[in-house]
């Protein structure tokens, strides 16, 4: 997988206590059965430790693998800088 998911799964191990067997990349975050409240946390321990974005209005059937390409894309849409 990619540097990107990966700091994804820390995260949701390490920040929001889930386990790692109940992890994968085509697990849903609806599967999860995070709430709003844990997923404004997730956003915003990504973006201000390590400067990954993850929509505001994510929606819930997007797989980890999907929010970890978002990830990947705002990043390199931030190190680009304005245009």
């Amino acid at each position: 997988m990619s540097e990107a998911y990966d700091l994804l799964i820390d995260r949701l191990t390490n920040y929001l206590g889930l386990s790692a067997d109940d992890l994968g990349p085509t697990v849903t975050f609806e599967e999860l059965e995070l709430d709003s409240f844990a997923m404004v946390e997730l956003g915003l321990s990504l973006q201000e430790d390590l400067g990954f974005f993850l929509p505001e209005e994510l929606d819930p059937q997007t797989t980890l693998e999907q929010a970890a390409q978002t990830m990947r894309h705002t990043a390199a849409e931030g190190a680009q800088g304005p245009q």
